[in-house]
């Protein structure tokens, strides 16, 4: 089956074109539910989809561990400077191991082109979901789920790492049967590596506490 990136409506493999709007169709996501990879990992459900490709829950067969493999869109796969970002993203979110960040195990080929990432997986929903059902948190839930996040970006920057999309829906929260939140940053590897002396020798000579072009978080 085919989707529209657009409208999300569905086609069969030999349409090209959304009827509706035009938009050229891409392979389903879902398509992949029930595919092994590497004889290791079950694919068991589609989770969401972003720019870089899809994500999906999988089971890893000989373990039994749940893992998250994150795939690179077919479309991207040769196209270098694609390539080089996924592995980018992959060897930034190994760079270091932080309780409060999601570990990426591996970073896969397989025998068919399929490019994909192996991530740890998090039982828990998004901040920007959290947001959207409880409302506004008081002062105090704000700081318990500010301060993990503040400590993974120190652990980041102090080794060259700099996230560059930071926002609710890259944080998850997992809670314990008495509520307690288990943060966990997502998508570090979007990061720009970059190299710590050189950042520090380039402020600005007058002392301003910014530089133009500075990303913070």
């Amino acid at each position: 089956m085919k989707f529209c990136p657009q409208c999300s409506t569905s086609y069969e493999d030999t349409v090209g074109f959304c009827p509706r709007d035009g938009e050229v169709l891409e392979e389903s996501p879902a398509d992949m539910v029930g595919e092994v990879l590497d004889g290791q990992y079950e694919i068991e459900a589609f989770i969401a989809r972003g720019g870089m490709g899809a994500l999906y829950r999988a089971r890893h067969i000989m373990l039994g561990d749940r893992v998250v493999i994150k795939t690179l869109r077919s479309e991207m796969r040769h196209n270098t400077e694609w390539l080089r970002r996924f592995q980018r993203e992959g060897r930034a979110a190994r760079r270091f191991r932080h309780p409060n960040s999601v570990t990426v195990y591996d970073l896969r080929t397989t025998p068919s082109g399929l490019i994909y990432m192996v991530m740890e997986y998090v039982d828990g929903q998004t901040l920007d979901k959290e947001l959207k059902q409880h409302g506004r948190f008081s002062s105090q839930e704000a700081l318990t789920l500010l301060e993990p996040i503040a400590s993974v970006l120190e652990a980041a920057h102090a080794q060259g790492v700099v996230h560059r999309d930071l926002k609710p829906e890259n944080v998850m929260i997992n809670r314990s049967a008495d509520g307690h939140p288990t943060v966990k940053l997502l998508d570090l590897g979007i990061a720009k590596l970059r190299d710590v002396a050189e950042t520090q020798t380039s402020g600005d000579a007058g002392g301003s506490l910014t530089m133009v072009g500075q990303i913070l978080g």
